[in-house]
This record gives structure tokens, sequence and C-alpha cells, in this order.
């Protein structure tokens, strides 16, 4: 295609200098190669960009999640050691009453009166 005639559409500067770049990579091989080694190395660095884009966004959702995962078990660890110290509680009691039985059951005998235990 001849750039000095060009249809009037597209006759601009943007065009006739497009229309010089084949022109240029025929007269000069090296620079062709070279072209083409830039736009590939554009692309590789643009893949490389949206994998780490979305790499980084894989990691902030983990976060994200590992998060609300450690709320959780601190909410649960927080359930469990008042239901320990419920049963703590409980044991106490529990042995306060064995104690008192054991004593009124030691009074009873001193006082000469026999109690039937099953327990």
């Amino acid at each position: 295609m001849d750039t000095d005639n060009l249809p009037e559409g597209m006759n601009t500067e943007e065009i006739r200098q497009a229309m010089g770049v084949p022109e240029r990579f025929s007269d000069n091989r090296d620079e062709h190669i070279l072209y083409l080694s830039r736009l590939d190395a554009a692309r590789q660095m643009r893949t490389w960009e949206i994998v780490l884009g979305q790499k980084e966004l894989e990691l902030r959702e983990k976060a994200s999640q590992l998060k609300r995962k450690d709320s959780q078990l601190k909410r649960k660890d927080s359930q469990l050691k008042r239901k320990d110290s419920q049963l703590k509680q409980k044991d106490s009691l529990i042995e306060q009453e064995r104690r008192e039985k054991e004593r009124l059951a030691a009074l009873l005998k001193k006082a000469g009166i026999r109690m039937n235990t099953q327990d």
C-alpha cells in the first residue's frame, strides 16, 4: 500500500506512522525482533501482575477467614472456661456435701444412732 496516497479517511498522522512500522521492520530485522521481545515481555509482565493480584486477593481472603476462625475459637475457649469453672464449683459443692454427710454420720454414730446408708 502506498503510504503517500492513502484514502481520505485513513490519511491521518497515526495511520501514516503505523504504516511506517512494517516498512522499518522489513528494513531492519533486529528492530522487529526487539519489538516482538518487548511485546512478549509486556505480556508476561501483565500476566504476572494479574497472577500476583489474584494471589494477593486469595491471601487477604484467607487472612480474613483465619481472623474469623480465631475469633470463633476465642469465643469457644471462653465458653469452655466458664463451663469448667461451673463444673469446679459443682465439684466443690459435691465435696462439701460429702464431707457434711460424713460429719453428720460421725455425730449420729457418736450419739449411738445407727443410720442405714445405701450410698
